[in-house]
């Protein structure tokens, strides 16, 4: 897991709290504008730039 994070942007996992402060944002009122969206939590893995 330490090999797996160390290799996202950020350089470490995310932890579970991360995570459910996203979900309590989204359920909350002030997200009642936000409509079909996906909204990727990890750790900017999903950017494919070059790293190095």
């Amino acid at each position: 897991e330490r090999r797996m994070g160390a290799a996202t942007p950020v350089g470490r996992s995310g932890t579970a709290d991360e995570v459910a402060y996203v979900i309590a944002c989204l359920a909350g009122e002030g997200a009642s504008y936000i409509t079909g969206q996906l909204i990727t939590v990890d750790g900017a893995n999903s950017i494919s730039e070059e790293r190095g």
